[in-house]
């Protein structure tokens, strides 16, 4: 079901979707869709204190959110014990300094007593038995914003098919929705707030980043919805 394949120092990880994850010691930036779901963080407009990735897979997205945000507390949610493994053996895990937890990330955030600033759901049934929770369970968003704090943010990955669908869903419990995805890509971020999002604070946020990182997310686009 998955592939790992090196060529020089970057490593890949191949799922039934396709790339799973990317690991290159020499760029944590990609040009795909782990840039938007890392670059949603921003719309918190504040550097988050805490995240939680569901489906954490290789970690590319910690990594991004670990060079962006260097002091959040990191915890990730991994279902396949042996993805998991590669992470630390082959993806740099231990030096992202996450919390993994092996298991299923809808149990664990129903689960959990604790609240996040960003969630991020990236969980995906790769033997495409089940629909994403985002789709097909209608308590799924009120245990979600359960888990987040009063200025949390909740990012869900998806086809860009799906993106309607689960965009009606969310419009019901969140002030506000938007939509975050570079152009060229399949899938797409849909980041729902509690609050309005305000883009002189986002413009704060992103001059305390290094100019690297702001160059290196200036194609992903944010599309209020």
């Amino acid at each position: 079901m998955f592939s790992l394949e090196q060529r020089g120092t970057c490593v890949t990880l191949r799922g039934p979707e396709g790339l799973y994850s990317v690991y290159d010691p020499a760029c944590v930036f990609t040009g795909m869709g782990w840039d938007a779901e890392s670059a949603s963080a921003l719309l918190l407009g504040a550097a988050p204190r805490s995240a939680l990735l569901l489906g954490y897979g290789g970690g590319t997205v910690a990594r991004q959110l670990r060079l962006m945000f260097p002091r959040m507390r990191l915890t990730g949610v991994e279902i396949d014990a042996q993805i998991a493994g590669l992470a630390i053996s082959r993806f740099g895990a231990e030096a992202i300094g996450a919390t993994i937890v092996i298991g299923n990330g809808a149990r664990f955030i129903r689960r959990s007593k604790r609240r996040y600033d960003f969630v991020l759901d990236d969980m995906w049934d790769h033997e495409q038995r089940r629909r994403r929770a985002i789709l097909s369970d209608l308590r799924w968003l009120p245990t979600v914003t359960r888990r987040l704090t009063p200025r949390g943010l909740y990012a869900v990955n998806v086809f860009v098919d799906d993106c309607a669908a689960a965009l009606r869903r969310m419009r019901r419990h969140f002030a506000e929705v938007t939509r975050v995805a570079l152009p060229w890509e399949r899938v797409c971020v849909l980041a729902g707030s509690r609050e309005s999002v305000r883009p002189e604070r986002i413009g704060r946020l992103l001059a305390r980043l290094p100019a690297a990182i702001v160059q290196a997310l200036g194609e992903v686009e944010f599309t209020s919805c």
